[in-house]
Parts: C-alpha cells; sequence; structure tokens
C-alpha cells in the first residue's frame, strides 16, 4: 500500500494528530488534501533519513519489525497480543495497544480493513515507502524465537500433500466408475469409509489413529475448495484436478483457504483463549503469521515450542488483561495448548506445513516447512522441484508409478488402466476393458501411446504398441443395449402368441422356447394385435411409460417409476413452484398417473407426505443453527 493511499484512509481527525506530532503548521480551515500532501512528503522524507525508526523507542521498534516480517502487513488483533511481549516495565496487554496506537498516531502504522484478513477484517500495514528502509529493523531485533534443538532428529515424518490429494482424487474417480457395473457382477455398493479405508494404511501419521480422519479431512477441504464435487458420491473435478497437480504450491493455497473458511475452522477456534480486553483472531491465520517467523532449516523441541506460541499468541499470564483472570498452564490455555497440539499433529502436518521428526532420546521434535513462508507472504516465489521420476513398464501390460513422478500425467492416464494396488508404489495392467474405458471416455490410441511416453520417458514396448492397436480399434464392436423382452411362462403360451400376425412381425428375436425381445417401433403394433387375439399382456410401469425410448423406459424399471413419483411428488407439498421450475416435471406426473395403479400410488402418495414432512424438519433446523446474519455498516 502507498503511504498517499493509507493516508486517504485515515480520519481528519487522526490526520490532523498526525500532524501535531510531526509539527506540521495547519488550521480550522486547512483542508483533507493539504493534510495528506504535507504528512506524505514529511514522512516520507523521515523514512529516507531513517529518523522515523531511530526515534522509536525499542520496544516499538521491535512492534513494526513484526509487521515488516509480515512484508508489511499484520492482523490487528494478533498484533496487539504480540505487542504486549515486546515491554519494558508493568506494561500488560493494555500498555502493548496503547503502544500500537501511538505509532498509528505518529503515522508509522495505518490500520486498515480488508476482507479475510483475520475476524474482524482488521490489518495494521506499513506503506510501502517504509519496507525498505524498515528492512534493517528486522535483522537487527533481537527476535524472540524458541530455542533450537541441539539433537537432530533420527525419525522424520513429513506429508505430500500433492500425492495425499491424488490418492483421493483417484480413489473417488475408480469408484464412480465401477459403481454402476457393481450390480451387475453381484456385488454391493462400496460405502465412503470403504473405500477411504485403504488410503490410511501406507499414510505417516503422529498419532495411528488419526490416518482415517486425514482422509475425511482432505475430502472436506477439497468439496470446500471446489475440486471435489457433492452430490451423492463425491467426484472429483478432473480439470481442477490436473491443473492443482501440475501447480502444487496453488494447491496448498487453495487447500489453506478452504482450512481457513469459517465452516471448517469452527472447530479450531474452540479453546483458543482471549487475551483480556483484545479481541481474539482467526486462530488459523494467527498461528500461520506466528510460526512463519521461524526459520525453516530449524528443530525445536514440542514442549518448547508450545511455550512459545503460548507467549506469542497471549495465553500466557503476561496476554491477560485488567481483570482478566491469568490462564497460565491451566482452564483455557491447557485446551488451547491441545487444541494447536492437536492442529500440528493433524490438518498442519497433512497440509504439508510442518514436519515431525524423533531424536534419538525419544524426544518429539517439529520443523516448518517452506510452504509456510510462502502462504504468509514471507517469500515471493516458491522453490524450484525436482524432476519427476520415471515410471516402469513390463512386458506383462503391468505399469509401475511412484507418488513422485509426474502426476498429472498419471492421473489422465488412469483411465487407460485396471489399478493392482499399492500407494506410495502404484501397480496398474492394460486391459482390453480398461482400454476401452479411456476410449469411450473421450480418449484415443494417440493419447494413450503419448501419455505413456511422458510417464515412462520411453517409447512403448513393442506388446504394448501391438494390444494397444488392436484393444482400440476393437471399441464399438460389441454392445450392450437395452431391449424390450418378452417372455412366457411356459412354452405352449408363447407358441400360442406366435400365432399372432402382429407378434410374430414384431419380434426381432427369439433367444429361448419362451423368451425373446421385441422391437420398439413395433411395439404398438404387437399390443393392438395381441388385444384382436384375446392375447393379455402385462407391461412394466418404464415400458408402458417410455415404450418408445426403451433405454428411457429401462430406467424406470426396478421401482425407478415408484421413486421418481415419491420425489416429484414430495416436492409438490413441499413448494409447488419447484416443481414448475422443473422443465417437464408435471408431464412426467401426468405421465406417472396413468402407469402406477390407483393402490400403488396411494402408499407412495404417504411416503411423498413423510419425505415433505422429514425435508419441511430438516429445513427448520438448518434455519435455527443458522447463525444470524450482522448488519453491515
Amino acid at each position: 500500500m502507498k503511504l498517499r493511499d493509507a493516508l486517504l484512509g485515515c480520519s481528519v481527525g487522526l490526520l490532523r494528530t498526525m500532524a501535531r506530532e510531526r509539527g506540521l503548521p495547519f488550521e480550522g480551515s486547512t483542508i483533507r488534501s493539504e493534510l495528506v500532501d504535507g504528512l506524505a512528503a514529511e514522512l516520507t522524507q523521515l523514512a529516507a533519513d531513517g529518523k522515523l525508526w531511530r526515534e522509536l523507542a525499542a520496544e516499538d521498534r521491535a512492534i513494526v519489525a513484526l509487521v515488516a516480517a509480515g512484508r508489511g502487513r499484520h492482523d490487528a488483533d494478533l498484533l496487539l497480543r504480540r505487542a504486549s511481549r515486546h515491554r519494558s516495565g508493568d506494561l500488560d496487554g493494555a500498555g502493548g495497544m496503547t503502544r500500537v496506537s501511538r505509532l498509528t498516531e505518529r503515522g508509522v502504522l495505518f490500520r486498515v480493513f480488508t476482507a479475510g484478513a483475520s475476524s474482524s477484517g482488521a490489518s495494521y500495514v506499513l506503506p510501502d515507502e517504509y519496507l525498505l528502509t524498515a528492512a534493517p529493523l528486522v535483522e537487527n531485533i533481537e527476535r524472540n524465537l524458541p530455542i533450537a534443538s541441539q539433537l537432530p532428529p533420527v525419525t522424520i515424518l513429513e506429508s505430500d500433500l500433492r500425492g495425499d490429494c491424488f490418492l483421493l482424487a483417484s480413489a473417488l474417480r475408480r469408484e464412480k466408475w465401477n459403481r454402476a457395473a457393481r450390480p451387475l457382477v453381484g456385488r454391493n455398493e462400496r460405502s465412503l469409509t470403504r473405500v477411504l479405508a485403504p488410503l490410511g494404511a501406507g499414510s505417516a501419521e503422529i498419532t495411528p489413529r488419526r490416518a482415517n480422519e486425514r482422509w475425511r479431512v482432505l475430502l472436506g477441504l477439497g468439496q470446500q475448495a471446489g475440486w471435489i464435487r457433492g452430490g451423492p458420491w463425491p467426484s472429483p473435478d478432473d480439470d481442477q484436478v490436473s491443473r492443482l497437480l501440475r501447480d502444487p504450491h496453488s494447491l496448498v493455497a487453495m487447500m489453506w483457504a478452504a482450512y481457513c473458511s469459517e465452516r471448517i475452522s469452527r472447530s479450531a477456534a474452540r479453546g483458543m483463549p482471549n487475551s483480556g480486553r483484545v479481541q481474539r483472531g482467526h486462530p488459523a491465520r494467527d498461528l500461520l503469521e506466528v510460526v512463519a517467523d521461524l526459520p525453516t532449516g530449524s528443530w525445536y523441541h514440542e514442549a518448547e515450542l508450545q511455550r512459545w506460541l503460548e507467549g506469542e499468541l497471549g495465553w500466557d499470564q503476561g496476554a491477560a488483561g485488567e481483570g482478566t483472570a491469568c490462564v497460565g498452564t491451566d482452564g483455557v490455555g491447557r485446551a488451547a495448548a491441545r487444541q494447536v497440539r492437536r492442529e500440528l499433529c493433524g490438518a498442519w502436518f497433512w497440509l504439508g506445513l510442518v514436519r515431525w521428526g524423533f531424536a534419538a532420546d525419544g524426544s518429539a521434535l517439529l520443523a516448518v516447512t517452506a510452504a509456510v513462508r510462502v502462504l504468509a507472504e514471507r517469500t515471493v516465489e516458491p522453490g524450484p522441484e525436482g524432476d519427476p521420476r520415471l515410471a516402469v513398464l513390463e512386458d506383462q501390460l503391468e505399469l509401475v508409478a511412484s507418488l513422485g513422478c509426474d502426476l498429472d500425467v498419471l492421473y489422465k492416464l488412469e483411465q487407460y488402466l485396471s489399478f493392482v494396488g499399492g500407494t506410495v508404489e502404484r501397480r496398474y495392467l492394460l486391459t482390453a476393458a480398461s482400454c476401452s474405458r479411456g476410449v469411450r471416455l473421450g480418449g484415443s490410441a494417440d493419447e494413450l501411446r503419448s501419455l505413456v511416453r511422458r510417464l515412462a520417458g520411453d517409447e512403448l514396448p513393442a506388446r504394448w504398441e501391438s494390444e494397444v492397436d488392436a484393444w482400440t480399434a476393437a471399441v464399438g464392436r460389441l454392445r450392450a443395449d437395452a431391449r424390450i423382452v418378452v417372455s412366457a411362462s411356459d412354452h405352449e403360451s408363447f407358441t400360442r402368441a406366435m400365432d399372432v400376425p402382429a407378434f410374430a412381425a414384431g419380434l426381432e428375436y427369439r433367444l429361448t422356447d419362451c423368451v425373446g425381445w421385441l422391437h420398439p417401433e413395433r411395439l404398438a403394433a404387437v399390443l393392438h394385435g395381441l388385444d384382436e387375439a384375446g392375447q393379455p399382456i402385462t407391461l412394466g410401469a418404464g415400458l408402458r411409460m417410455e415404450g418408445a425410448r426403451v433405454e428411457r423406459g429401462a430406467a424406470l424399471t426396478a421401482g425407478g417409476a415408484e421413486l421418481l413419483w415419491i420425489v416429484l411428488t414430495a416436492l409438490r407439498q413441499v413448494d409447488a413452484r419447484l416443481v414448475l421450475d422443473l422443465g417437464g416435471a408435471e408431464g412426467l406426473l401426468s405421465a406417472l398417473e396413468f402407469v402406477l395403479a390407483p393402490s400403488t400410488r396411494a402408499e407412495l402418495d404417504r411416503r411423498a407426505e413423510s419425505l415433505a414432512e422429514q425435508v419441511r424438519v430438516r429445513a427448520d433446523r438448518a434455519a435455527a443453527l443458522r447463525p444470524p446474519r450482522r448488519p453491515m455498516v
């Protein structure tokens, strides 16, 4: 932010206070623009000469150094708490607030309001003209940092967010592909818990019992971030997943933004104590702002880091304001310590923001990663990445790839491959069915070859080439379609039906003595001929409603028509406009009314009324739990 823009955001009263502090003459008739011009010129010159910093007390320079370390921006509520840590004498939390206010009146810091900066939307900033000359303050100030461990870790646990998101998206997508085929082979649909359970088997955890929780949290964050779509089954957005796998830094930023959202981080706010009269900011962003001060190459004992965090975030006795009980290590402070440890062992570890290690004596160590400084805008550009590992092609049409390969290419290639197993080292098999699926999803043989070459870094073996050519060329030669199947209870009944000319002409193929299928376009003539011959026939609900479009009629069999009646009737009972907004819904209800028997409709109406009542109850419950909107001032 430019100095002039910061001054323009100040009130006239504050501008006059700054002018008085700097000895600039003004009168009651001095207009706002004149005050801004005079102060901008004076403060710019003082900052360039270094006088602006030399005239500050040591405690004030420490506060300015905190803002300068964050590239000129710091959460307002957190700065007021941290300001109480850099003090002399008997100053308390209120004294820290007084010092920050004094810096504002002298034109050193400026309080601005930005959406999402904290729970109150307020931040303190240093103008761009100050940052260059304020840099030595950050280097020369006595930093209040925890004592680094002298014992190196012998065991290191770290997470790979990009690899975890690939595993999650891959598992969800594979299950989506297989769900439609499971009933055909007599298998039940798998629950989300069963799909996610194998992922937790290969993940390193500080607390082993939280292995399954990792994937639940990542799934929720992915849905909040938008790269996993909701619905009956969570489905990844392939375009967004590919883009995020190519740019892991955007992935971290997107998942962090989702983690800091109100819905996800509400539980993280529990146990974070309020420091006296200083309002608490966003707990996740506050913790990031403080931890970003730590160098990335140092390891710290867990107890030492916890003690330092308690002080910096204002949970110890010194942060308590007047009339506020000191929390110390009891009560709220102990709850906050447990909550922070849970976050560092959980979401922060899973997002790749911290690494855990264990020394030879068994003590737990922590180190922050470069992602923390990137998220806190302490580093302009992230560090370079190494070259991806190459996959291995085996003669038995197997492909072995690790999570260190080009995951974007592997994710696109998965639609052509059948997954065999593995987490860190994954094994795939090229089969006729998987190759057909890839082509059916919009792929081609050329794309398959290109992806394999990019992933393996070499040409395809001879057997791969021949099988790819054969299987992709054979796609479409074998089909499975919906048909109108007619069956008789015995051979004599089918023979009598064959004596009817219209039935014999409409029979497209006879499978057995009692089973055959009819031509859809001749269904009406067949029914008319059987009626004239006195041969009764029972039609399924889907066939009566969509006789000319067999595929749509097949979707209404096996209870589909009944379920559609229940859903549409319940929607009409909740709000008739919902049915009107659905194009063709009224026509469907009218058609179903003639398809379903009156006795059947009476039972379905009772179920629809029960469903509508459940919808109303849940809507009222959700409205009662929704926090009231705060008036916009």
